[in-house]
């Protein structure tokens, strides 16, 4: 958990800092007797979580205490952790900003014939779609997904790199490869598909539809609140980004590799979108993802075809579950107890 947010930490580390979260306060001798481990363990499992500023001494204990029998309490996880995923998140936007700024550079400054070897412009609807049904055609170990909104939900190559149409135009067949085809699925049985989906996502008509219907078949899904850009990487050597709302870029070796690195960094800061062990109703798990990703009840409700009354008072049971008063505390909750 704590290597999860880029600190040296060890399993006996994560689990005294666990105990701690859930109980009020406790000793070295506690924790040793609670955890089955030896108390040296704990005693420095103590000291390097004291060192990070996770816990403090609890200020109520006995002056004549020896140092076992001092107890120790959790700070709250929104002081303690907060900002370290807050500066998480920047080190992943300058990241991708980075990204973007190699991919453009290069593109200035070499001669198209030694550019067509490592990147291509692609331009166009049709021309996108048709790229992105080579690079799943071709796929045989893992397909990694950037999904973003800003458009309609439909197959992948019209929600993730095609322009949505003109308010007057005619609507166009689908070009586009669909993950979510039974004859693709069938196609790619063995491919490991990966998906990040960002807020922006989640307000599109029929987003959770779409989502579970990944789900079904196989697919790993997993939330980020920060908007994306459109990335699609195959098997860790060939990938496209969408570079403008009109074009996108075919990135080969080596200029790829930070594309899937962009993507792994990503992969290993998102939440799920489901859990395997959560202990709630797909209901709630649905209301809780939804206010994770800070949609208004009026959103989510339209999102799960219900009232925001509704929204409301599933959210009250689940505070009143957790024993909390505030949606910032539920969310907490929820992401330690693996509601989600």
């Amino acid at each position: 958990m704590l290597r999860d947010l880029g600190l040296e930490s060890s399993g006996s580390d994560d689990a005294v800092y666990r105990f701690l979260i859930a109980h009020a306060s406790a000793s070295a001798s506690d924790l040793a007797r609670a955890l089955a481990i030896p108390a040296p363990i704990a005693d420095g499992a103590i000291a390097h979580l004291r060192d990070l500023g996770l816990i403090v001494l609890e200020p109520t204990g006995p002056a004549s205490a020896s140092p076992t029998e001092s107890r120790w309490r959790a700070v709250a996880p929104e002081l303690a952790i907060g900002p370290m995923v807050a500066r998480s998140r920047d080190r992943l936007r300058r990241a991708e900003d980075a990204f973007l700024e190699l991919v453009e550079a290069y593109r200035r400054e070499h001669t198209a014939a030694a550019a067509s070897d490592l990147v291509e412009f692609v331009d166009g609807r049709s021309a996108q779609a048709a790229w992105i049904s080579r690079l799943e055609s071709g796929a045989h170990r893992s397909i990694d997904v950037f999904q973003t909104g800003r458009n309609l939900v439909v197959p992948v190559a019209d929600s993730i790199y095609e322009d949505p149409p003109e308010p007057d135009a005619e609507p166009e067949a689908s070009t586009g490869f669909d993950p979510l085809a039974e004859p693709a699925a069938a196609h790619h049985d063995g491919v490991r598909y990966r998906v990040v989906v960002d807020s922006d996502f989640l307000t599109e008509p029929a987003a959770i539809r779409a989502l579970d219907e990944r789900l079904a078949l196989g697919h790993e899904v997993r939330i980020v609140d920060d908007p994306l850009a459109k990335l699609v990487i195959v098997d860790g050597e060939l990938g496209m980004i969408q570079v403008s709302g009109t074009a996108s870029v075919v990135l080969r070796a080596p200029l790829v590799v930070l594309g899937a690195q962009l993507f792994e960094t990503t992969w290993r800061h998102a939440r799920p979108y489901f859990s395997d062990g959560a202990q709630l109703s797909t209901d709630d798990r649905r209301v809780l993802q939804l206010m994770l990703a800070g949609l208004t009840d009026a959103a989510a409700a339209s999102q799960l075809g219900t009232s925001p009354r509704t929204i409301q008072r599933r959210l009250r049971a689940l505070m009143n579950r957790a024993q909390v008063t505030s949606r910032v505390q539920l969310g907490w909750h929820a992401m330690r107890n693996n509601w989600i």
